[in-house]
C-alpha cells in the first residue's frame, strides 16, 4: 500500500478513541480490540453519511475504491469487490476495517497518553 489517506486515518484513529472513552474496559483484551472497535459495528451507516466521509476527508470514490481493493489483496491474496457491493456506505466500513489494523497501535497510545 503506497499511503492510507492521512485524513480517514485520524477518522478512524477518532472513531476508535471514542468507543474506548465510552467502554475502556476494551483496552483489557487487545487481542480482541481490533475486533470491538472496526467490525462489531458499522462505522457508518447510510450512503449519504459515507458519501460526506469520503468528501470531508478529501478521499475521492475511485481513490478509496483502488485503496480497498488493494488493501484486500494485500489481506486476503485477492479482492472479493464484485460491482454489486460498491457503495459509499460498503467502501467506507470496509476501508475502516483494513485502516482500523494500520492505526490500533496509535489508539492505544494516545488513549494511553490521554488515560495517565
Amino acid at each position: 500500500m503506497t499511503g492510507l489517506n492521512k485524513n480517514f486515518t485520524e477518522l478512524c484513529i477518532a472513531h476508535g478513541l471514542e468507543i474506548l472513552q465510552e467502554n475502556p474496559s476494551l483496552l483489557e483484551d487487545r487481542d480482541e480490540l481490533h475486533h470491538n472497535l472496526f467490525n462489531d459495528d458499522y462505522f457508518v451507516i447510510g450512503y449519504f453519511n459515507a458519501s460526506n466521509i469520503l468528501k470531508d476527508c478529501d478521499y475521492s470514490p475511485f481513490e478509496a475504491i483502488a485503496d480497498l481493493i488493494e488493501l484486500q489483496e494485500e489481506q486476503f491474496g485477492e479482492s472479493n469487490l464484485k460491482a454489486i457491493d460498491i457503495s459509499s456506505e460498503y467502501v467506507v466500513n470496509q476501508l475502516s476495517y483494513f485502516y482500523g489494523y494500520e492505526c490500533i497501535d496509535e489508539i492505544i497510545e494516545r488513549f494511553e497518553e490521554t488515560d495517565e
